[in-house]
């Protein structure tokens, strides 16, 4: 939608001359030679109003040096631009945010905005532009057919609404027109202000249980581009006055790929199911039952009536890229008498293959802003990405190496509502002495850290290991988080990127044990090797049981065909300290349970994995919970070994003391999800 306006207040603070670095009586020292500021060219920001990234910052003074090591500032800041809607001007960053944009840009405008503006050290001045071009997208209304269904008990007179559920993302004016009876029996509906009304009254005692009556519409679907057409069906159902368990009609069936977002369906409601009592349905999502071999799927983020089906908890069980597979499932619904029907839904899978959220995570641009990463030096030289042969992912990694230095990267990404991911990295250290970096996922209020792993590394520890970071979404959370990676000196970090992954119960390969191994609700310690169970409240971590572990090594095996070559796996835990407040270094790894020295990991050499060496260190005090996770790609660092599926594995778990040998942990919920 075209709508031109203007923002004054915005022009205004964007001509308002912005200092940098120093202060009003700043000058430069004095010398009798001067060296202006550089800058690698003037600035460009492409964008569409379709990206996933709806908001952008341009740094003014970014690839800015000045030789001398002066300040350098930016002066008279300017445009002839008079449309700023979405532009917004901080310090030395101007900010670009389409959805402000997308009311006043059609398919085919483009948004140009130039600035122009000077850098100067104090004593020489060079001149920049940036050019901000934005592509519109005009987006048409959004909306499902209206399928409704009543029992003839809910009223004598029922109402529709023919607008409800349409969404305009350009927030334009919505226009029902040409709205047609397809079907309107005895004439009982009549249509007023976009409003139909129902006299269910006028042929109630003419219908019995089992009959429907179908009212239909349909109607076009305006925007000031779009024209879609829309139908609204309404049944008016009989009521039995025998009781009757709920009744099926349409069995659900949908066509999704592994990499689709999750979606959500009410099984209750037509054209799904009916209660000829005009009872309530409740459908019992617990009671699924996979049919004719389909996986044994939980489904368990269904709430209330909803299925909610993530196509990722599919993925593991199609072996290839585009085989295809038809799954179909049983379930209960129930009356609000207890009477209850079983029925089925199917879903037909498709695989495909996934794709990181992150662009830049291999660091193979010359720095690591070129990647999309914002670089900030905390303490010491600024570090940058850096060529090198042992990199692990290209020709570069990102790597400090001053001693005393930190840097903070920080890169913003996409998720989607009620979904899993987990950020997998490569790290190592490579100086004389301890290194390490953190990973923290935050939302964009930086304030609100969802996900959070600590890695240190023992002095000149060359061998890279993968690591990762899991972290979950709720519902109506599709947002953008931001990734924040927190390097010390002598660290290395590359193949940095976040993947999707199923949390389903179903998909834990750990839960297939009988013992009560994961979870300890069978009231022992089942396969684990060491530890007693508590059922301390203040100690259990969920449900009513929790293993009470001390420092020190605890196996769990896993039979032979739990894991397999060219597979990864993400190793999760609970955990929650009970005595003594520590950093809690720790080893989470894979094993052959006959000979525990033949692991994942291979041998201490460059581009081997050995956790022996490598700990996942946190700072916790005692009470505190918290999450401790592994990555581990079978093949990556080992490539000896060839037979995991015949072997006999054991998790290592190991939280060593460092000087606090009375350290006690509770631990919970222990996952094993192959993730690729």
């Amino acid at each position: 939608m075209n709508v031109f306006k203007t923002s004054k207040s915005l022009l205004a603070c964007a001509i308002m001359t912005t200092l940098v670095g120093c202060g009003d009586d700043y000058s430069p020292t004095e010398r009798t030679t001067n060296s202006a500021p550089t800058s690698n060219g003037d600035l460009t920001l492409n964008m569409n109003e379709t990206d996933l990234l709806k908001f952008e910052t341009v740094h003014l003074l970014d690839g800015v040096v000045d030789t001398d090591g002066d300040y350098v500032r930016v002066l008279n800041l300017r445009t002839d631009a008079t449309d700023l809607i979405g532009i917004g001007n901080e310090n030395v960053n101007i900010t670009v945010n389409t959805e402000e944009m997308a009311p006043h840009l059609d398919s085919g405008q483009n948004k140009v905005v130039v600035y122009e503006y000077d850098l100067s050290d104090g004593i020489d001045t060079i001149s920049r532009k940036l050019t901000i071009n934005v592509a519109g997208y005009d987006e048409a209304p959004v909306f499902d057919d209206i399928l409704l269904g009543y029992a003839e008990t809910d009223g004598d007179s029922i109402t529709v609404d023919l607008a409800q559920g349409i969404t305009d993302a350009d927030g334009e004016e919505i226009v029902l027109e040409a709205i047609s009876e397809v079907a309107n029996p005895n004439n009982a509906a009549s249509v007023a202000n976009n409003v139909v009304t129902i006299n269910v009254g006028a042929f109630k005692d003419t219908i019995k249980g089992g009959d429907q009556v179908v009212f239909e519409y349909k109607y076009q679907v305006k925007d000031h581009n779009h024209s879609l057409e829309r139908t609204a069906r309404i049944n008016i159902n009989g009521v039995s006055t025998e009781p009757e368990a709920p009744t099926g009609l349409t069995a659900y069936s949908a066509d999704i790929s592994t990499t689709d977002s999750v979606m959500s369906v009410d099984l209750s409601v037509g054209p799904y199911a009916i209660d000829y009592n005009g009872d309530a349905i409740t459908v019992d999502y617990s009671t699924i039952t996979p049919t004719n071999g389909a996986p044994a799927i939980k489904f368990d983020k269904s709430y209330g009536n909803n299925l909610v089906v993530d196509p990722i908890d599919f993925a593991r069980h199609l072996a290839n890229v585009n085989d295809t597979a038809s799954y179909t499932y049983m379930y209960e619904m129930r009356d609000a008498g207890g009477l209850a029907s079983n029925h089925t839904f199917t879903l037909n899978v498709t695989k495909k293959a996934q794709t990181g959220l992150l662009t830049g995570g291999g660091f193979e641009s010359a720095s690591a802003a070129d990647d999309g990463w914002a670089v900030e030096s905390i303490e010491g030289v600024t570090a940058e990405s850096t060529l090198d042969a042992n990199a692990w992912e290209g020709d570069r990694h990102f790597a400090v190496t001053s001693t005393g230095s930190r840097v903070k990267l920080t890169k913003p990404f996409v998720v989607e509502s009620m979904s899993s991911y987990y950020v997998e990295n490569i790290g190592r250290n490579v100086g004389n002495e301890f290194g390490g970096y953190k990973v923290f996922v935050t939302k964009p209020d930086g304030d609100n850290v969802i996900t959070e792993a600590a890695y240190r590394y023992a002095n000149a520890q060359a061998a890279p290991e993968m690591n990762a970071a899991a972290f979950s979404t709720g519902m109506n959370d599709d947002a953008t988080r931001t990734l924040t990676l927190d390097l010390i000196h002598n660290s290395q970090i590359d193949a940095v990127n976040v993947y999707r992954y199923s949390s389903d119960a179903g998909n834990n390969l750990v839960a297939n044990l009988a013992d009560g191994s994961h979870d300890f609700e069978t009231g022992t310690i089942g396969g684990w090797s060491a530890g007693e169970i508590t059922t301390d409240p203040a100690e259990v971590i969920s449900g009513t049981s929790s293993l009470k572990v001390k420092t020190g090594l605890h196996t769990l095996t896993l039979p032979s065909g739990t894991v397999k070559n060219g597979k990864k796996y993400l190793i999760l835990l609970d955990i929650k300290v009970l005595a003594t407040a520590t950093p809690i270094p720790t080893i989470l790894t894979l094993a052959d349970k006959a000979d525990t020295t033949v692991t994942v990991d291979g041998a201490t050499a460059t581009r081997a994995q050995n956790y022996n060496r490598h700990v996942e260190e946190r700072h916790f005090a005692v009470g505190e919970q918290f999450k401790i996770q592994q990555i581990v790609d079978l093949d990556a660092f080992n490539t000896n070994v060839t037979d995991w599926a015949q072997r006999d594995v054991v998790i290592k778990y190991n939280p060593m003391h460092w000087g606090n040998p009375n350290s006690r942990y509770a631990i919970d919920n222990v996952r094993v999800i192959e993730v690729e």
